[in-house]
């Protein structure tokens, strides 16, 4: 567990859930490849990531202006993300939404054992192209996932990956 969580100051502060579309993961494993992931809920639904924020003023400067600090908790990667990263964003289901909003909900173990991994089940990833990696760079074509590479070609990428590429395509078909 994170010295963060395990602190109880850091789960007093409000616990918003950061909305979003989908996650992005770069491939952290050893590989010559380095290729941008996009992870989203199969049926197409928004992530809600376990977040916290708070204000604070630095030890050294008690007088200063407060910063205020968010963060977006991680956990262990599911199966599905483990192949390209050891970490993800902790993706709570609908079901956890009120008690991590609680703010009267303090009991450390109860708030402890949402943060957990979520069912690799619940996801689909794809490879995109490294456009995402400038800032510049904006539109949907982002996301668009990258076809699966030629059989014998260097560029290896997560099995599954391409299994729920295969699956996809058949289905559109």
């Amino acid at each position: 567990e994170d010295d963060f969580v395990q602190d109880r100051r850091a789960v007093r502060p409000a616990r918003p859930p950061s909305v979003a579309p989908g996650a992005g993961a770069g491939r952290s494993r050893k590989s010559a490849h380095k290729l941008p992931y996009v992870i989203r809920h199969r049926d197409g639904s928004p992530l809600a990531f376990a977040g916290l924020w708070e204000f604070w003023r630095p030890p050294d400067d008690p007088d200063g202006e407060p910063i205020r600090s968010c963060v977006i908790v991680t956990t262990e990667a599911n199966d599905l993300v483990a192949p390209i990263h050891d970490r993800m964003p902790v993706v709570l289901p609908p079901s956890a939404w009120e008690r991590w909003l609680d703010p009267a909900n303090q009991d450390l173990a109860a708030i402890l054992a949402m943060l957990v991994p979520a069912p690799a089940s619940d996801f689909e990833m794809y490879p995109v192209a490294t456009l995402v990696n400038d800032v510049a760079n904006e539109g949907p074509q982002l996301v668009e996932p990258l076809p699966a590479p030629p059989p014998g070609s260097e560029l290896q990428l997560a099995p599954e990956v391409h299994q729920l590429r295969l699956a996809e395509d058949l289905e559109a078909r």
